[in-house]
């Protein structure tokens, strides 16, 4: 039995503008519950996938760079596997660029995609290679899943993606986003396809051979759908295929909610919302 921790849209060093002092709190939440995700990882976990979007953008602070490696080493050998996003994309100014990522610099168990291209880590001693097309521009861009194909030798091939799938409850814009269909996960003779960019757990294809997740943010850093938490998708491969779980974690809950103002001169009804969740 192997089993994959998979995450993404963690948005590390978002700023959170517009909610004053309380975005500091919420921008530590938001290190904390993913630095807690990868301290319990080796307990149960024999592979991390990171599904792009790990850093809010190209410009983090350098504590935030920092400590994410820091994270990184003290769970060696436990290999975590990073795919550059849309907001971290692989652009010439990219974070991974930096000279902590260079190879020699970066802890030895990290293994990020920062090629042109598709590319694979084979993990021999698991049986699994990991494929990956680094994002390289904010929108657009080559399909992720283009040339990405199984390992030979591997008994089971993941592949991580950073894009929009055509489905009612998750955003698709096949002309401008990032785009896997469904033809295209069953096309690429994946065991698993680990998606992000939608910042909520979802099974993307039904049906088809090859499964595919979003794994949600660990902990929510915005408004998606009416009631949103943080969780990440627990992935387990075995002699009976492949079983997916979504994992709560993290602190805070987002929630949407309406009042009537039609007619109303006072805020008292604005009040009472608020009041009945502070």
């Amino acid at each position: 039995m192997i089993e994959i921790l998979h995450t993404g849209d963690v948005h590390l060093g978002k700023k959170f503008s517009g909610f004053g002092g309380f975005g500091r709190t919420l921008r530590q939440q938001v290190r904390q519950t993913f630095f807690q995700l990868l301290r319990q990882a080796p307990g149960h976990a024999q592979l991390v996938l990171v599904a792009g979007d790990l850093f809010d953008s190209n410009s983090p602070d350098p504590a935030e760079v920092r400590q994410f490696l820091r994270a990184v080493r003290e769970i060696a050998p436990l290999p975590v596997c990073v795919l550059p996003g849309t907001h971290d994309r692989l652009s010439s100014d990219s974070v991974y660029h930096r000279a902590e990522f260079a190879a020699g610099q970066a802890p030895a168990n990290l293994h990020l995609f920062r090629q042109d291209g598709p590319q694979t880590f084979p993990f021999e001693r698991l049986g699994v290679a990991v494929h990956g097309r680094a994002n390289l521009v904010n929108r657009g861009g080559e399909p992720p899943l283009k040339d990405i194909r199984p390992h030979p030798e591997a008994r089971f091939n993941v592949a991580l993606a950073h894009a929009s799938v055509p489905l009612p409850q998750f955003e698709a814009d096949q002309d401008h986003d990032y785009y896997v269909s469904r033809q295209d996960a069953e096309n690429s003779g994946m065991d698993y396809i680990a998606l992000a960019h939608w910042h909520r757990f979802g099974e993307c294809f039904p049906g088809a051979p090859v499964r595919a997740f979003y794994s949600g943010s660990p902990e929510a850093v915005d408004f998606a759908g009416a009631e949103t938490q943080g969780c990440w998708a627990r992935v387990r491969w075995g002699e009976h295929g492949v079983s997916v779980e979504k994992v709560p974690s993290g602190c805070f809950t987002w929630r949407q909610a309406e009042a009537d103002l039609s007619g109303q001169d006072e805020d008292a009804p604005v009040r009472q919302l608020l009041e009945q969740y502070a």
